[in-house]
Order: C-alpha cells, then sequence, then structure tokens
C-alpha cells in the first residue's frame, strides 16, 4: 500500500486550485475544522463524502480537495500520525498553516471513533448463507479431470434493498486454495480500515 506522501501527490485535477479554495474556507476555523471532521468520518464509516458535488456556492474544488486528503490519509499505510500529516501537507500541497492545522484538527477528532460493522459495510450487497462441500469425480462422459477433488459452494448476495440473490461455483481444489488465499487477503485488509 502507499505512503500519505505517495497518495497525496497523485492528486486529481483541480487539486493546486482547490488548495486555494480550502485556504479561503479555514479562515472560518471552527466551521473549517467541523466540516474536516465530518468528511473523514463519512470517509471512516465508508459513507463516501461530498467530494466533487458543486455546492450552491461553486465550491466542488474545495471538495474535491478535502476528498482526496483525507482519502489519502485514511487508505495510507502505515497509519498516518498528526505530526506526520502535518508535514507532509506543508511539504506536498499548498495549503496555509490555517488549512493544515484544520485538517489535523478534523483527523485527531475521529481517530478514536470505533467504526461498528454495521457502518463499515459496503452499500454493494452482503453475502450469506455460504453452504459448500467437498468431492471427487469418479466418472463422467464428458469431464477430462476425474478423480481430482474440487469444492462446491453457494451462497447468497442480498443488495441493499435486501433481495436475495443466490449464486452457485464449483472449482477445483488448487484454485480453490487460492480463491480462499485471496478472500483471507481481502478480509485482514478490510479489517485493516
Amino acid at each position: 500500500m502507499p505512503s500519505f506522501d505517495q497518495l497525496v501527490l497523485s492528486s486529481p485535477i483541480g487539486f493546486v486550485s482547490g488548495c486555494s479554495s480550502v485556504n479561503n474556507k479555514a479562515e472560518d476555523y471552527d466551521s473549517f475544522v467541523s466540516t474536516t471532521s465530518d468528511v473523514f468520518l463519512s470517509l471512516k464509516r465508508g459513507e463516501g463524502s461530498s467530494g466533487g458535488n458543486k455546492t450552491l456556492d461553486g465550491s466542488s474544488s474545495f471538495h474535491t480537495t478535502l476528498d482526496h486528503v483525507a482519502r489519502s490519509c485514511l487508505t495510507a499505510v502505515p497509519k498516518v500520525e498528526p505530526a506526520v500529516l502535518a508535514s507532509s501537507l506543508e511539504m506536498c500541497t499548498t495549503l496555509s498553516d490555517e488549512a493544515i492545522r484544520g485538517i489535523v484538527a478534523g483527523y485527531e477528532s475521529i481517530s478514536a471513533v470505533e467504526v461498528t460493522p454495521e457502518e463499515h459495510t459496503s452499500h454493494l450487497g452482503r453475502l450469506y448463507d455460504l453452504q459448500w462441500k467437498l468431492g471427487v469425480s469418479v466418472s463422467s462422459s464428458n469431464c477430462s479431470n476425474l478423480s481430482v477433488p474440487f469444492v462446491s459452494m453457494s451462497y447468497k448476495v442480498s443488495d441493499t434493498n435486501g433481495q436475495a440473490k443466490g449464486y452457485s461455483m464449483e472449482l477445483p481444489y488448487p484454485e480453490f486454495q487460492e480463491f480462499l488465499a485471496k478472500l483471507k487477503a481481502i478480509a485482514e485488509h478490510m479489517d485493516s480500515l
């Protein structure tokens, strides 16, 4: 995983102009810290943020920039410490000292917030009712892989509206081992978020 410096330097289009918008908004320090905390908290909970959504005052570059900094901070490995966040923003961006202080304050305000599994779930669906069985094919008219163990799995995925759809798959045992290793890596990564 990339470091915070690497992530923040891979900025989206409009980031530099967005820094000046962030600097202007940071002049109202208390409101800025509150907005920054909200962005960090929304991203930490997996809700996304308002990044890029044009508001009535035309501040889409403000939100794009703040969203990029927050995402970079929350996804960086190792976890970004507040002092490192401040020095990296000072070196890698054109953000003012006041804006940097506000971003660090927003980050610190949510660092102790624990996200419950319900809050951190994806909006893509929920996997449940996983069933599996191990088998060996002993004869078939159209199968060349006889006497090879396989794993047959069936599971259901419910979408955000609660509608369920069933799936099934069958993998030779060596492919299943690779699949399982990838699932474990994904689970470890998701646990670290």
